[in-house]
């Protein structure tokens, strides 16, 4: 039961119905023992936005209603540069309407924050070829992925996907390998401090 909303069956590591993360950063045999067992992302950016409204759980609900707007309209732009208008529309559609999207905005799980990262990171890749400061736009996607890995650790080797793609596209190897190498500065900028503190606290 969640300390702080009595709501049963909560979670050992956070309250789907509260946000409440007590024990997000303990191990699960709840003896206090500090852990990096789940990433610092959504926990900071809830912290956040209960912070600036007071702790509020609307807020924190408002803040995924956002983000899924945003999602849908990233879709649209993705799809808008993969296909055609009505297409992307049609997406747009899918994807706002979705029951799963929808029922994901009440609860306070990291999947809406993730997959708005990694969208972002998606689409600034698709954008590459249309910039001449391609180096600031790389390092720019790079942190976009270090965020994103820091809410799920699902895209930690996503890099190795990137260059596979780029080598099916036929780009020549110097070229492919130095845009993985400026996404991976990308996340490390961002993920150093996180890996930093962890060394020093958890040895």
């Amino acid at each position: 039961t969640c300390p702080h909303c009595n709501k049963p069956e909560a979670r050992g590591d956070q309250c789907d119905n509260c946000g409440n993360s007590e024990g997000r950063y303990t191990d699960m045999s709840d003896d206090n023992r500090t852990t990096a067992y789940l990433p610092i992302g959504y926990p900071f950016f809830l912290s956040l936005i209960f912070r600036l409204s007071d702790h509020s759980h609307f807020a924190g609900k408002f803040s995924h209603i956002i983000l899924s707007l945003l999602l849908g309209y990233l879709s649209y732009l993705l799809s808008l540069k993969l296909a055609n208008r009505k297409f992307a529309n049609l997406v747009l559609i899918l994807i706002v309407f979705s029951p799963s999207q929808i029922f994901f905005t009440r609860l306070f799980l990291s999947e809406i924050l993730f997959t708005f990262f990694f969208m972002l990171f998606l689409y600034l890749l698709l954008l590459l070829d249309e910039v001449k400061k391609k180096f600031i736009l790389l390092l720019i996607a790079g942190i976009l992925l270090g965020m994103a890995t820091l809410t799920r650790t699902l895209t930690l080797l996503f890099p190795l996907v990137v260059l596979i793609y780029y080598i099916l596209l036929k780009q020549s190897s110097t070229k492919a390998i130095g845009r993985v190498v400026l996404i991976i500065i990308g996340m490390l900028l961002l993920l150093s401090p996180w890996m930093i503190r962890n060394k020093k606290i958890m040895s």
